[in-house]
């Protein structure tokens, strides 16, 4: 209950008070004595907005407090948890009305006094205002909450608070007095509402995959429509230049010929004195000679270089009549205009393209994925001790160790030998009881081809005792058992036998990352997990991890994430549904 309302220079109010009674408290006067000034007094101390207007003519400010009644329960029930006052509800705190006021005023640091709340607003003529409750300042939507459970306001220009819906279900729910079956039901309504949601994201996700699908689909039919070929571009390019500069070519092709050879471009020069024609009779000449010397010698020399000037006029006279036509030239730029086109989408190279297509084709059929074609993959964990067995079997050759292995990572094409292992290793689902004895021997099969294989050599270096790989594989598996620990590189890289250098530099060449990176990722990685799994709250997880910092975890976990812990979880959690 409003008990007392306290005014001071507020237009033309100049300073008043206002104790209304209990029941019905009417106020009148003439227009212009200030009646609507008091239903903006508490507008003020309700969170309204406030106006610099409104404060009276010379003064600074002006200033408004109105104090509230509270019934000993409603302060009582700030405490017990009793909701059974009456007023509008609160979803956060369970109470309402009078009890709802003071759940909030306690929230914001403020409790009744003497059964009393004090809610007070100053204006200055400035435009700023102050908001104050019981004494210690507030903003002023904290006053608009607490005063929200307290008044109601009613006017020709004011919603009538009666009229929303959610105030009329709250009315009919109170009647109704089955607090029971109410709990029930909000329950049931918020999991509906968390269904709905989420299949408006399902059904969004549905779409943006679909048009991706599409897109793709797409995409692909038109580079396979086009079919480059690597390097095609610029084939045709030099073409291009040939057929467009053909009229030079000729003109330069048949004078070097002519030159050289007469013959091969007149026939009735036969006889003419060409470089070719010349060299043979300079040839002749030196054989007549009958005397000692080196003249047959240089005609030896003399007709080697005329059977080199034969394969050039020979090579030159392909040349000429190979200038191809218009029509070829509108072909050529019509090729060159869709392979360029083609380039500038997906390129920068035809070759890139057609890597982009691959990709392309891959990812689609994961988009086009269903229960009933299902897009499936397959891993197989390694066994050491299985890989060491079978390395003591090898033959000599093949244990050799092409070191330095540099690669911490090798993606190739699955050979036929090793999909055929997998395709029977997966037929074992079929026969489950054939699993025991046969898995076995598949598995150590697949070990034996990739140990044979290309990749045999980056699993041999890291099962071989000794080797770089091997050691920098222990000082792996010694971070991944350790990762919450404080790492000093140099200790790790004794544990290891290798100097600190030597080590950082393997490390760094094994696994892109150097050691103190790769135990961050590591961290991050189960942080995440933590938070994804486990619900575990990012200040919770930083420390489970080994961070101390919350500021470093936050700032590092962005930079790996791409964006904040809260953030990341949640839009992960959104992918997943």
């Amino acid at each position: 209950m409003l008990e007392e309302l306290d005014i001071r220079n507020l237009g033309p109010i100049r300073e008043a008070t206002i104790a209304p009674a209990a029941g019905m408290t009417a106020i009148t006067g003439e227009t212009g004595a200030g009646k609507s000034m008091l239903l903006s007094a508490i507008r003020l101390v309700s969170g309204g907005a406030a106006e610099s207007s409104r404060v009276s003519a010379g003064a600074d400010e002006a200033w408004a407090q109105a104090i509230f009644a509270l019934s000993d329960d409603a302060v009582a029930s700030e405490h017990s948890g009793d909701t059974n006052d009456a007023g509008s509800g609160d979803a956060d705190s369970g109470f309402t009305g009078a009890a709802a006021a003071v759940a909030k005023a306690h929230d914001a640091g403020v409790d009744p006094e003497d059964g009393e709340l004090f809610l007070s607003r100053t204006v200055r003529a400035s435009g700023r205002s102050r908001a104050v409750l019981g004494g210690k300042s507030v903003p002023r939507s904290v006053l608009g909450a607490i005063a929200g459970e307290l008044v109601t306001i009613h006017g020709q220009t004011d919603q009538l608070k009666i009229a929303a819906s959610s105030r009329q279900r709250e009315f009919l729910d109170r009647v109704a007095g089955d607090e029971a079956e109410l709990a029930a039901y909000r329950k049931a309504w918020d999991a509906l509402a968390a269904m709905d949601e989420r299949l408006e994201r399902l059904r969004s996700q549905e779409s943006s995959a679909r048009q991706q699908a599409d897109y793709l689909r797409e995409s692909i039919d038109r580079i396979n429509r086009i079919d480059p070929q690597p390097g095609e571009d610029e084939e045709l390019k030099a073409r291009r230049e040939r057929i467009e500069n053909a009229a030079d070519i000729a003109q330069g092709v048949g004078s070097a010929l002519g030159a050289l050879d007469a013959s091969q471009v007149d026939v009735d020069a036969a006889d003419g004195a060409s470089a070719v024609e010349l060299i043979n009779h300079a040839v002749t000449s030196l054989r007549a000679i009958r005397v000692g010397g080196t003249f047959s010698e240089q005609a030896d020399r003399l007709e080697s270089i005329n059977a080199d000037l034969g394969d050039v006029v020979f090579a030159l006279s392909q040349e000429l009549g190979d200038e191809g036509s218009v029509e070829d030239l509108d072909q050529i730029n019509g090729r060159i205009h869709e392979l360029g086109d083609l380039a500038r989408r997906w390129g920068p190279t035809l070759a890139d393209v057609l890597a982009w297509r691959d990709k392309a084709a891959f990812d689609l059929e994961d988009l086009d994925a269903s229960p009933e074609k299902p897009f499936l993959g397959m891993g197989l964990k390694i066994d050491k001790y299985i890989v060491s067995q079978l390395m003591t079997e090898l033959p000599m050759q093949a244990k050799v160790i092409d070191e330095p292995v540099r690669k911490g990572l090798s993606v190739t094409p699955i050979e036929a030998d090793i999909l055929d292992a997998f395709v029977r290793l997966t037929e074992l689902l079929d026969n489950p009881e054939q699993i025991p004895v046969l898995a076995p021997m598949i598995v150590r099969e697949i070990y034996y081809r990739l140990l044979t294989g290309p990749r045999g050599k980056y699993l041999r270096a890291i099962n071989t005792t000794g080797t770089r790989g091997s050691r920098i594989a222990q000082a792996i598996t010694w971070l991944r058992n350790n990762y919450k620990e404080p790492l000093q590189v140099d200790e790790l890289a004794k544990k290891v036998n290798m100097a600190t250098s030597t080590f950082h530099r393997h490390f760094k060449q094994i696994t892109t990352l150097s050691p103190l990176q790769y135990q961050k990722r590591l961290r991050l990685y189960e942080a995440q997990r933590l938070m994804l799994v486990e619900n575990e709250y990012a200040s919770n997880a930083c420390l489970a991890v080994g961070y101390e910092s919350p500021t470093q975890f936050n700032r590092e976990y962005k930079r790996l994430f791409g964006e904040p812990p809260a953030r990341n979880i949640h839009k992960t959690r959104e992918l997943q549904v």
